[in-house]
């Protein structure tokens, strides 16, 4: 059940900024990414160490970033290769993270790392951290997760409706919550008001698009009206 283990006081999390959680974090990372060993054994290799970095710092922000590496590589399935690793399914990994981690403010990693959550609790474990959490960045984070989920498969009236209900909610409510370079408000905003697809036909003039560059700055496309532009549409699975 959700939140059936001992919420830490957000006061006792520990959030060690530049100490030997977030050091040791940094320094297993860093091997992990320039290690050229095979797949599986790579995994092997660093699951363990993952595993006792999540136990020594539970509690701190790399403690939680550590079970979310634990996480993604269950979900991946990159120990399938492993035999001497016995791993815990997504189920039991998911079960730690909220009975550690409920009242973090980086719970909103979860929210980053939704796909490799059980789609059989997508909507238990995200409604919660949206009722729940006393963050308003993790609470944001996993109400745009829901909001996201309502358009995938066979999308009813029902989740459209929904769909819509969460991305308002995000706008009212979260308009100026960070997200990376923009906000909630603003994706929430323009998902909601996309431009017209009669707009968007082969050799017509672009749209406007606005936004923001990696150093804050409002750009906007025509700002580069003459010159060749690329877009470059990328995901990270």
């Amino acid at each position: 059940m959700v939140g059936s283990g001992t919420t830490p006081d957000p006061g006792i999390i520990r959030l060690l900024e530049g100490a030997p959680a977030t050091a040791a974090l940094d320094t297993l990372q860093a091997e992990y990414d320039s290690s050229e060993l095979a797949r599986g054994e790579k995994a092997a290799t660093f699951f363990t160490r993952y595993q006792d970095l999540a136990s020594e710092y539970r509690g701190t922000e790399a403690g939680l970033k550590a079970e979310m590496w634990i996480l993604s590589a269950t979900e991946a399935r990159s120990l399938e290769e492993a035999e001497s690793i016995d791993a815990p399914s997504r189920e039991e990994v998911i079960e730690s993270i909220f009975e550690g981690y409920t009242g973090s403010p980086h719970m909103y990693l979860l929210s980053e790392n939704w796909y490799a959550v059980p789609a059989a609790e997508h909507q238990e474990r995200f409604g919660y951290l949206m009722e729940n959490s006393p963050h308003a960045q993790v609470r944001a984070s996993a109400m745009y997760v829901l909001a996201t989920l309502a358009e995938r498969g066979d999308v009813t009236a029902e989740m459209e409706q929904r769909r819509v209900d969460l991305l308002t909610g995000l706008v009212d409510d979260y308009t100026d919550e960070a997200w990376n370079e923009t906000t909630y408000g603003a994706i929430a905003a323009a998902e909601l008001n996309p431009h017209d697809p009669a707009d968007l036909e082969v050799g017509d003039p672009a749209p406007e698009i606005t936004g923001w560059n990696h150093d804050g700055e409002e750009m906007k496309l025509s700002d580069y009206l003459g010159k060749v532009v690329v877009l470059d549409f990328w995901g990270d699975w």
